[in-house]
């Protein structure tokens, strides 16, 4: 008979995982890139603090987000709407002159993460998922679409796609292991 309280803990795959771990470091060293990012373009920022608060918001959720029990689909929602969110608020933190010269995203890639974390949780078709979510948002954002939007749009999807395919890949040898 197993201790009380015994079956409490379930393990995060998000967290208790090398793809997990990996995912909340991605995330920290995606935000400090963007921080640099945003400081190099400070002189076309027309409201700076839009663009901190962003980049605090990143912060909030690279810190919040590993310490959920388990993902959900919530979660991911959740990361795919922060990432959604940073990207159009570039269009408030920065001039229109500096968007249509096709500054980057206040979030930069660290919307990837929200790629990675749907890849991680739903596979292929969630990598994909969100991927398209993101793809769109960044079509709506860049006024007009640069080589470059769309360079961003084909990384994502392929990264949404791979490690899709490789986690479902890892969770079908974790399953047979489990039954062997």
């Amino acid at each position: 008979m197993a201790p009380v309280g015994a079956n409490r803990y379930a393990p995060s795959p998000l967290i208790d995982s090398a793809a997990g771990r990996g995912l909340a470091i991605y995330r920290l060293l995606a935000l400090a890139y963007a921080s640099i990012v945003v400081w190099g373009n400070r002189d076309d920022l027309v409201r700076p603090w839009v663009a901190g608060a962003t980049l605090l918001g990143l912060l909030v959720w690279s810190v919040v987000a590993p310490l959920w029990p388990r993902p959900t689909r919530l979660a991911i929602v959740l990361e795919t709407l922060v990432a959604v969110t940073a990207i159009m608020l570039t269009n408030l933190a920065y001039s229109a002159e500096a968007v249509a010269g096709g500054v980057p995203t206040l979030p930069t890639n660290w919307s990837a993460s929200a790629v990675l974390a749907g890849a991680l949780y739903s596979g292929l078709r969630g990598g994909l998922l969100v991927a398209a979510v993101i793809a769109v948002t960044n079509i709506v954002q860049a006024e007009p679409e640069s080589a470059l939007t769309y360079h961003n749009i084909v990384l994502l999807l392929l990264l949404g796609a791979l490690v899709g395919l490789g986690w479902s890949g890892k969770e079908a040898e974790d399953a047979a292991a489990k039954l062997a």
